[in-house]
């Protein structure tokens, strides 16, 4: 009899459990019959809607605020000499995609280098109406012979099925590298980040091993900043939170991403040995 009263006590106590999903502990909730519902030191970490996160105001995963940027293919690094066009080919590129390009040059004929025309290939290119050539992002040394350029689409539903872009700047260059890359937003709008310096080019000279690239003032909270240099002796890292890294073999001009973040820090490349850096970077937000 005893036994079978224990048994009976057990099965009692587990239909209980099943029946009520809250709990308590130091009166905190962990747990409501709604959805689920979690309160630590009064930061929900969970709703009834989806199990939206939050602690230290981190969220995840959940609404508001979880959109990302991904870059699509690896960065393409497309070396050109004596010429002043140089066209990479790229996988075809996705609907609602950012293309962001950054040219390494040395060497121009004349101290202008902004791009002076883009264009593409591909079954829904838009030709280079669809680019944006901003001339901020334009910088040269008369001194070291570098400098750097940059261009982008924001990719408006017409971005898709790009297979190459081929960019022109004002005068031929001994040598230079087109660094592409594409970038994928799971909110629904993109552009160019509204902060007081969005695009920015700098010179470092005999910066050592570690030399930083330009540092941005932006405005958004999650974007992704497009960063590329021109090292003399070969860039072989970037410092994180910038990744992705992608190297000239040629050159030894480099470039990598800094994804879903609220700061403008600069890159801050390894491996120059003491010559003369040119970095450029730009940045993108998205809601």
């Amino acid at each position: 009899m005893r036994l079978r009263l224990y048994l009976f006590a057990i099965v009692l106590l587990s239909v209980a459990c099943l029946a009520a999903t809250w709990g308590k502990f130091n009166n905190i909730t962990v747990g409501s019959s709604g959805g689920n519902v979690g309160k630590y030191n009064n930061v929900t970490i969970g709703t009834t809607t989806g199990n939206i996160g939050a602690f230290n105001t981190l969220t995840s995963p959940g609404g508001g605020g979880g959109s990302t940027w991904a870059l699509v293919h690896p960065i393409v690094a497309q070396f050109c000499s004596s010429t002043a066009t140089c066209a990479a080919t790229i996988t075809s590129t996705g609907a609602n995609h950012v293309l962001a390009f950054g040219i390494s040059i040395y060497g121009p004929s004349g101290s202008d280098i902004s791009v002076s025309s883009v264009t593409c290939t591909g079954t829904a290119c838009t030709g280079g109406n669809a680019f944006v050539k901003p001339a901020g992002c334009v910088s040269y040394d008369t001194t070291s012979l570098t400098g750097v350029t940059c261009g982008y689409m924001l990719g408006t539903g017409t971005s898709n099925g790009i297979t190459q872009i081929s960019v022109t700047v004002a005068n031929s260059y001994t040598a230079g590298v087109l660094f592409v890359g594409e970038y994928s937003w799971s909110g629904t709008t993109r552009a160019l980040d509204g902060g007081a310096t969005p695009i920015n080019t700098l010179l470092t000279a005999s910066c050592g091993t570690n030399c930083n690239g330009p540092a941005l003032t932006i405005t958004g909270t999650r974007d992704f900043i497009f960063a590329w240099s021109t090292c003399y002796n070969n860039c072989t890292s970037v410092s994180p939170p910038f990744s992705d890294f992608t190297e000239d073999s040629s050159t030894g001009f480099a470039a990598a991403d800094n994804l879903n973040t609220s700061s403008g820090a600069a890159s801050v490349w390894q491996g120059n040995s003491g010559s003369a850096m040119y970095g450029g970077a730009i940045a993108f937000s998205g809601t």
